[in-house]
């Protein structure tokens, strides 16, 4: 189903109850009919409350935008939460809500478990629910006004498929844990994988793009600057951090890029390596290297380190670890700097020359190409 239409149905709803079945406590009967009185209320007389999952997501923004826009045009008076991914959050926000007297609300889950105790208190108030996108396990939802996600799955694995062919490698990054999306499309995207393509594992991310391309769940400068609790300060690990301890996952990375080599090696920069706990700036059986140790005086802390240079020779890569700069006077003393060379790989390689490298492949290539043109001119 298209964005438009889903917004313009699921906004459209909930001004027909309005004008409808409008009440004072909107409608929905919670059960004991205890003599709850309905009037007719027309649209421009409605407060309608919107819980969204996240406004950290285009589709979602794009969600809100379109029903304040509706919302707007009918003259109904409208509020939107952004529960941020936090199901603890979404909960609060409904209750919020309903304390407001809202006379429906309009939510798309977190979590499609966690979210039965908010709808529950809802159908308790005696306020209409209906579901956008994502539907709930429990409690009375007046509709779900969403996509065919498994479908949307299926689809998602035929493209894929038509664009690499069958059998080729797919890692699935997958949406919120608990959601009804995840599963749906899950199940669609896998029943098409199993028979078409190879399934190499699936890591959530969240419906977030920012954790896909950043590495992390959220980004926290702001809190770290301002926010004196340290619980708003975690930036949660993306799938990444797993796969990059995995050699096949690291050769297929270098296969992308042509580089078939075995002392080809993926370079990867910007985490810092916690080498206070052990962690080692070499993973996945040498496959990759990370050479961002933290050079920031901030880190230094976690890292126990003051950063990385990486080398490179004939010989092959080196590292070049670095502690903390302490003052002039000590390196001037010392006559040397505060870093220590660590081969890349334990025993020293042997020494590749010219003729070892890509570059050698190309000069015995142009000596073939020399030698026919000196025949073909002789």
């Amino acid at each position: 189903m298209k964005l438009k239409k889903v917004i313009t149905v699921a906004v459209g709803m909930a001004l027909s109850i309005g004008f409808l079945v409008g009440c004072g406590k909107t409608g929905l009967d919670n059960g004991s009919n205890n003599g709850t009185t309905k009037t007719e209320k027309k649209a421009k007389d409605l407060k309608i409350g919107v819980s969204l999952s996240t406004l950290n997501n285009p589709f979602f923004v794009d969600i809100q935008n379109g029903v304040k826009e509706l919302a707007d045009e009918k003259g109904s008076t409208i509020k939107i939460l952004d529960a941020q991914d936090d199901t603890a959050k979404q909960s609060n926000d409904i209750e919020d809500l309903i304390q407001q007297g809202v006379d429906v609300i309009l939510v798309n889950p977190v979590d499609s478990s966690a979210i039965v105790p908010a709808v529950e208190s809802a159908n308790k108030a005696g306020i209409p629910v209906i579901a956008i996108d994502r539907g709930s396990d429990g409690g009375k939802i007046l509709s779900t006004v969403a996509s065919n996600n498994v479908s949307g799955g299926e689809m998602a694995a035929n493209y894929i498929v038509e664009l690499l062919g069958e059998k080729a490698k797919v890692l699935q990054l997958q949406g919120t844990p608990g959601a009804s999306t995840t599963r749906e499309r899950g199940k669609g995207f896998e029943k098409i994988a199993k028979e078409k393509l190879t399934l190499i594992d699936s890591q959530s991310a969240n419906f977030d793009r920012a954790e896909v391309l950043f590495g992390r769940s959220s980004m926290t400068t702001f809190e770290r600057y301002f926010i004196a609790d340290k619980r708003t300060h975690k930036e949660g690990e993306n799938p990444y951090f797993a796969y990059r301890e995995k050699p096949e996952i690291m050769d297929m990375i270098l296969a992308e890029f042509g580089l078939n080599d075995p002392q080809s090696v993926v370079i990867n920069g910007y985490t810092p390596v916690k080498v206070a706990s052990g962690e080692s700036p070499i993973k996945a059986n040498g496959k990759l290297m990370v050479i961002d140790g933290g050079m920031s005086k901030a880190y230094q802390k976690t890292t126990g380190i003051a950063g990385y240079s990486l080398l490179n020779d004939s010989y092959g890569f080196k590292i070049v670890t670095h502690a903390p700069f302490t003052s002039i006077e000590e390196i001037l003393a010392k006559g040397k700097g505060n870093e220590s060379l660590k081969y890349f790989l334990e025993e020293k390689p042997k020494r590749r020359l010219i003729k070892d490298t890509t570059i050698g492949d190309k000069l015995r290539a142009d000596i073939v190409d020399l030698t026919d043109l000196m025949d073909y001119m002789t």
